[in-house]
């Protein structure tokens, strides 16, 4: 009986705890995000700016982006 009451034991038990509890979370919701096959696309009007601004930092594929342009690009990497 001492030996469940000792506090190493009882941290030992509640460490693990936090460990399963915390495997289990990561695969639940990674599990999940893999299953939605996507993420939604943020519209060209929202980020137009910050492309404009960064115009010299695009990939290829954005030079001269348009929302055309934005959606495929969002839409290959999401």
């Amino acid at each position: 009986m001492k030996l469940l009451i000792s506090p190493r034991s009882l941290g030992l038990v509640l460490a693990l705890s936090v460990v399963v509890a915390g495997v289990w979370f990561f695969a639940h919701f990674h599990d999940k995000e893999i299953h939605t096959g996507h993420r939604a696309v943020v519209s060209f009007a929202t980020v137009k700016s910050v492309l404009e601004a960064l115009a010299n930092e695009l990939p290829p594929e954005l030079k001269e982006a348009n929302e055309a342009k934005w959606k495929a690009w969002g839409q290959a990497r999401g």
